[in-house]
């Protein structure tokens, strides 16, 4: 009697999956690589491109002569005094370094202290600076 068993070893179908599932990790990673090495690439020859054009204007900079070598370079800047605050320094009644120095040594100790308390930039403290800040008579 002659038996044929024509049914699939359990061994060799586990086996065939595995190394077909090694296969496709293979092929899937060799893949990935691929694309790694083509955006590798891409970010190389875009930072080449972009140390290339800073060079370039570092270069043109340089020929370039400075602007405060120019004769109209300090007349750029200016600082202009209102009629009012000319007419109130010429007339004596605003001392402006009476300002500086009156009550400054008080208040000075007085936010000194505050700080030391940790109250200086308490919720509250913060509010009232706050709503002084936007009060129609500051704006």
């Amino acid at each position: 009697m002659d038996i044929n068993n024509r049914q699939p070893n359990p061994r060799e179908l586990t086996r065939q999956r595995y190394e077909q599932s090694r296969l496709e990790a293979v092929q899937d990673t060799s893949s990935r690589v691929k694309q790694a090495r083509i955006a590798l690439a891409r970010l190389s020859q875009a930072r080449a491109d972009s140390l290339k054009e800073v060079n370039e204007r570092l270069a043109s900079s340089r020929n370039q002569p400075s602007k405060a070598n120019t004769p109209d370079f300090h007349r750029e800047d200016r600082v202009e005094i209102s009629a009012t605050a000319r007419a109130l320094a010429g007339s004596g009644k605003m001392d402006v370094r009476g300002l500086e120095d009156q009550g400054r040594s008080e208040r000075v100790e007085k936010l000194r202290q505050q700080y030391n308390e940790g109250s200086l930039n308490s919720p509250e403290a913060v509010e009232r600076a706050a709503e002084r800040m936007l009060s129609p008579e500051t704006l």
